[in-house]
C-alpha cells in the first residue's frame, strides 16, 4: 500500500509544477489506477494506425486540441513501433471531448509529411477506452 500512495504522490507532485501542461506515461497498463484517483476523470484514446516507414521515421499523432499539439508537428505525440508496422499510443484526454487528428511522419530532419484526405475524428467516452485502428493514408 506503501508503494501506491508513493506513486500518487509523485504524480499529483509533478501536476503541482506550474510548467507542466501535460504528463504522459507511456509504459502503463490501461489498467492503472492514476486516472481513477484524478480529480480531473480523464477517458483513454488508444491509437493504432499500420503506417510503413523507413529508418530514422517516426509516425505520431497531432490535433487541433492542445494535448495533441494543436496541429503543430513538433508538439505532436510520437507512437511506438514496438509492434511494427502497428504504431500505438495511449492517451489520457478528458471524457466528453471530441477531436480532429491525423498522423504525421516525421524524419531525423524534422521533415514532417501530413497523411492525404480529410482529418479523422474521435470522441473520448465518458469512461472506458476509445480504440482508433487506421491506416496511413500516403
Amino acid at each position: 500500500m506503501a508503494s501506491q500512495i508513493a506513486y500518487f504522490g509523485l504524480w499529483h507532485y509533478r501536476a503541482s509544477i506550474d510548467l507542466v501542461t501535460r504528463g504522459k506515461f507511456d509504459g502503463a497498463a490501461m489498467t492503472d489506477p492514476l486516472p481513477w484517483a484524478m480529480v480531473d476523470r480523464r477517458g483513454f484514446t488508444s491509437f493504432a494506425v499500420n503506417a510503413t516507414t523507413v529508418v530514422g521515421q517516426d509516425i505520431c499523432v497531432a490535433g487541433h486540441i492542445t494535448a495533441l499539439g494543436a496541429w503543430d508537428p513538433t508538439r505532436a505525440l510520437k507512437l511506438c513501433a514496438a509492434n511494427y508496422p502497428i504504431w500505438k499510443l495511449d492517451v489520457a484526454l478528458p471524457a466528453g471531448t471530441a477531436f480532429r487528428y491525423k498522423y504525421p511522419r516525421k524524419d531525423a530532419s524534422a521533415a514532417v509529411t501530413w497523411e492525404s484526405g480529410a482529418n479523422r475524428t474521435g470522441s473520448v467516452p465518458s469512461s472506458g477506452v476509445l480504440t482508433l485502428n487506421d491506416t496511413w493514408s500516403s
